[in-house]
């Protein structure tokens, strides 16, 4: 089983990298929260990684913190939850939101995420209450440990403050800048980037 790749990254994209290791290119499925950690490409990386191994599948999905790879394990152990859900959540919600969410029996921020509904949101709660106990601790600390991150530009500073004004919650307008960037890109200007983040925001 591979749990860690380190090499050259080849491709970068907001569900998946391509990581070159000895002349090796490995197809590695991650969440958005890891895909803005991540440098330009070209450049050395180290991915922690979990092997999901089937009968007739075989994926690798990478992560940049000790934390979400437990958590995306903890997911996936889920009955009818699989990993496409699993980076759904990771991507939507960080890490240390869904520990005190799982803590405060809070389902919301979970169903605010496309894709996940009440009712998965609930079994998620109901079953990472058990999973994580005894853990739950350790991933606080460790979702506190410093580790890199892009720098919080100018254009997300701005709508995040002005997402926020609105009434939005943090993690809910993240998430839409998130998605209004992917969409538009990093050039885009601020009035076109707000009027998209909340039609994403509207949809939710």
């Amino acid at each position: 089983m591979i749990a860690l790749l380190t090499g050259k990254l080849r491709r970068k994209e907001p569900n998946e990298v391509i990581i070159e290791v000895n002349g090796v290119g490995y197809r590695v499925v991650i969440p958005l929260s890891t895909y803005y950690r991540l440098k330009s490409d070209e450049e050395p990386v180290t991915l922690i990684i979990y092997t999901y191994v089937r009968e007739d599948t075989i994926a690798l999905y990478g992560f940049l913190t000790d934390q979400e790879r437990l958590i995306f394990e903890k997911l996936i152990s889920i009955s009818g939850l699989g990993p496409k859900s699993a980076i759904i959540i990771l991507s939507g919600l960080p890490t240390e939101e869904l520990i005190s969410a799982v803590r405060k029996e809070d389902p919301s921020p979970l169903s605010s995420i496309p894709g996940i509904g009440p009712k998965t949101a609930n079994r998620v709660i109901l079953e990472l209450r058990d999973k994580l106990k005894g853990v739950v601790s350790l991933l606080e600390e460790k979702a506190m440990a410093p580790y890199p991150t892009a720098p919080l530009t100018p254009m997300k500073r701005d709508l995040l403050s002005a997402l926020m004004n609105l009434g939005y919650k943090k993690y809910e307008a993240e998430r839409a800048i998130k998605e209004t960037l992917i969409s538009l890109g990093e050039e885009s200007s601020f009035e076109n980037a707000i009027r998209e983040a909340l039609k994403i925001l509207a949809k939710h």
